[in-house]
């Protein structure tokens, strides 16, 4: 469709251009996205668990919602996910900081020990 003006023929070709990288079917202005599942008592971010159960509220919304919302819907729930990933690694990292802590006291604790001892026999 001609534009007399170049600047509103430039803003259609851009807003085109937009919604189809969108996934957006051709002739649609907008999709309204589903809004993101409030964070609940159930979700604590600290934990793997909360973090898993994120994981599935996103994938239940991206199920759920409606087919012209999804490619946007996904761009959204790929960055979740991977803030997820994210959050998982951190607390599986923690984790074993904690182990290695609690090993490396332990181990300190036997050479202590040990060497208090002097070599003396056990009694």
């Amino acid at each position: 469709m001609p534009y007399a003006s170049k600047t509103t023929r430039r803003r259609a070709d851009r807003d085109r251009k937009r919604a189809r990288r969108a996934g957006l079917p051709p002739g649609k202005k907008g999709v309204r996205l589903p809004a993101l599942p409030p964070l609940g008592d159930d979700v604590d971010l600290e934990a793997a668990r909360g973090w898993t159960r994120l994981v599935a509220r996103l994938a239940r919304l991206v199920y759920e919602s409606k087919p012209a919302a999804v490619p946007l819907l996904l761009a959204r729930v790929r960055v979740l996910a991977r803030l997820a990933e994210v959050g998982l690694r951190a607390i599986e990292t923690a984790d074993l900081e904690e182990r290695i802590g609690a090993l490396e006291e332990r181990e300190r604790r036997r050479v202590e020990r040990e060497s208090s001892h002097d070599g003396a026999p056990w009694t």
